[in-house]
């Protein structure tokens, strides 16, 4: 298949593909600025909705779901995978420019963990 044949049939199918980078604030560790990335799948027939993805950072790997309005707000659940029912966070971002920035509450393994979040999302098109 040809290279414009190729995109074309990657960047039209029923599932977006989203690529995110950022740094999430961890208080209780050296530095206190911990970087991640990952993806994200949103099936455009369900609308906002992310229907999977995953981060990696110094932590671990976790799975995320949520739900996306592109240029406007971005919101997900993150599970770690070594400990999911232990483990969650709930981000909260709104679009600032060209960076996304908000927060996050959550539970670690002993306490409840809090801080800021900064992140760049893209997605696949044209």
């Amino acid at each position: 298949m040809d290279l414009d044949t190729f995109l074309d049939r990657a960047i039209d199918r029923d599932v977006r593909v989203w690529s995110i980078a950022g740094f999430f604030e961890q208080k209780d560790i050296s530095g206190g600025i911990v970087p991640f990335g990952g993806y994200l799948f949103q099936d455009r027939f369900l609308g906002n909705k992310i229907e999977c993805g995953e981060l990696i950072d110094g932590f671990g790997r976790s799975h995320v779901s949520g739900y996306i309005t592109p240029d406007i707000q971005f919101d997900f659940v993150k599970r770690y995978n070594n400990n999911p029912e232990n483990n969650y966070f709930n981000y909260s971002f709104k679009k600032e420019g060209n960076l996304y920035i908000g927060n996050y509450i959550g539970k670690g393994i002993n306490e409840s963990i809090h801080g800021n979040s900064i992140c760049v999302i893209q997605s696949l098109k044209r």
